[in-house]
């Protein structure tokens, strides 16, 4: 893990390390579960440990693409319609196709502010 600090809380979420600011910390799921993916955590995990508030959720993804219940240690929510229970996280798209990155961004800007 690269040496950063990562302990887990009780609903799977991963607290990531460093010296963290008060106040609540930006919640984010990963929406992929290959190599970039894996990539975007790592990159969360370093901006915390520079002292982002960060708390990574988890990771999405379709159907079609699940593969495991688990992906570094955090757990894959679902898919896009995830985003419908949740309307306080932020998503990282993680997927390396730019046609699939732009097609799942069009589909979570629609889950999170239909009509828009």
């Amino acid at each position: 893990m690269h040496g950063h600090d990562q302990s887990q809380d009780a609903e799977g979420q991963a607290e990531l390390g460093g010296e963290q600011p008060a106040g609540p910390a930006t919640r984010i799921v990963i929406y992929g579960t290959g190599g970039v993916a894996r990539e975007t955590l790592q990159l969360v995990k370093d901006l915390a440990a520079a002292g982002a508030r960060l708390v990574c959720t988890g990771f999405l993804v379709d159907t079609g693409f699940y593969q495991s219940e688990l992906v570094a240690d955090l757990r894959v929510l679902g898919d896009a319609d995830w985003l419908r229970t949740d309307e306080q996280v932020a998503v990282a798209i993680a997927v390396g196709s730019p046609a699939a990155r732009r097609a799942l961004r069009n589909a979570s800007s629609e889950i999170l502010a239909p009509g828009s």
